[in-house]
C-alpha cells in the first residue's frame, strides 16, 4: 500500500511541478510532509490515509520524486525523455484492508520500468508515461497520457488537468480478477481484459515565499468496465485527494 500513496503522490505533484523553474536548475532538493487520502473500490474497502515524508531531489540528469527514481536522457526547454523506476499506482495491493477479501491470495508491490515524456506550450502540458512491470509478479504493461494547465493568480497557481490510463490484461487481472482458487459461491471467477480509466483533476498551489509552499490535489478517476464488471469491486470510480507542504533548498 505504501508503494501505491508515494507513486500516487509522485504522479499528481509531477503535474503541478514539473514545468515550474525550479527543474531548469542543475540541483535541487525539496522536502516536506504529505498526506494522501484514497477511496477504495474493493467490496468491503476502506478509505485509506496516509501521511510521509515527501522528497524531490534533482542532480545534472538524476532525480528522485516520491517514489520515483529516474534519469533525464534527452530534451530540451520544453519537452523531455525520462527514464525511471517507480511503482505501480493502478492497483491495491491491500484490496482496501477488506475483510471480506482477506481470504482470497496475498498480492505483492509491483516495480514498474517506466519512459516518461512531457511537453509544454503557453496553452499546456502534455505528459505521457510507457511502464512495464520489472518485478515479475503481473508482467502486465500500462500507459498514461495527460493534459494539464497552469493559471497564475497572484500567490496562486490553479491547475486543472485531465488524463486517461490504459492497463494490460495482465494487470487488471492481477489486481481485479478472481482465480478458481479464490472464487466462492458469492464471489465468481472473473478474468478481466484490458481497460482504460479516465480521470480529471485540479492542483492548487500558493507560495508563501519562493522557498515554501502549499500544494492540494483532488482527483477523480472513472473505472473502466472490465475493473466495475469485476466481482471484488462494488464502485465506478475514487477520489482521491493530497496535500503537502513544501520547502525547497
Amino acid at each position: 500500500m505504501k508503494i501505491l500513496f508515494i507513486s500516487l503522490f509522485a504522479l499528481y505533484s509531477f503535474s503541478a511541478f514539473a514545468f515550474s523553474g525550479e527543474n531548469n536548475k542543475e540541483e535541487s532538493f525539496i522536502l516536506g510532509p504529505g498526506v494522501f487520502s484514497i477511496e477504495s473500490p474493493y467490496i468491503g474497502g476502506k478509505t485509506q490515509t496516509m501521511a510521509f515524508p515527501y522528497i524531490e531531489y534533482s542532480w545534472g540528469p538524476l532525480f528522485i520524486e516520491g517514489g520515483t527514481l529516474g534519469s533525464h536522457i534527452f530534451g530540451g526547454d520544453n519537452w523531455g525523455i525520462a527514464a525511471a523506476i517507480d511503482g505501480d499506482f493502478l492497483g491495491d495491493t491491500d484490496r482496501g484492508d477488506s475483510n471480506q477479501l482477506a481470504d482470497m491470495q496475498e498480492l505483492d508491490d509491483v516495480i514498474n520500468g517506466s519512459i516518461k515524456m512531457f511537453y509544454h506550450q503557453n496553452w499546456g502540458a502534455i505528459e505521457l508515461s510507457l511502464s512495464k512491470d520489472i518485478s515479475d509478479n503481473h508482467d502486465g504493461s500500462s500507459a498514461s497520457l495527460s493534459y494539464s494547465y497552469v493559471v497564475e493568480l497572484g500567490n496562486w497557481e490553479v491547475i486543472p488537468s485531465v488524463g486517461a490510463n490504459w492497463f494490460s490484461e495482465d494487470v487488471s487481472n492481477y489486481y481485479y480478477g478472481v482465480s478458481l482458487v479464490d472464487a466462492r459461491a458469492n464471489r465468481p471467477f472473473y478474468s478481466p481484459d484490458s481497460g482504460v480509466n479516465y480521470n480529471a483533476g485540479i492542483s492548487t498551489i500558493y507560495s508563501f515565499d519562493k522557498n515554501n509552499s502549499l500544494m492540494l490535489n483532488l482527483t477523480t478517476e472513472s473505472y473502466s468496465d472490465q475493473i466495475k464488471d469485476s466481482s471484488i469491486v462494488d464502485k465506478s470510480g475514487s477520489t482521491t485527494f493530497g496535500s503537502i507542504y513544501i520547502h525547497r533548498f
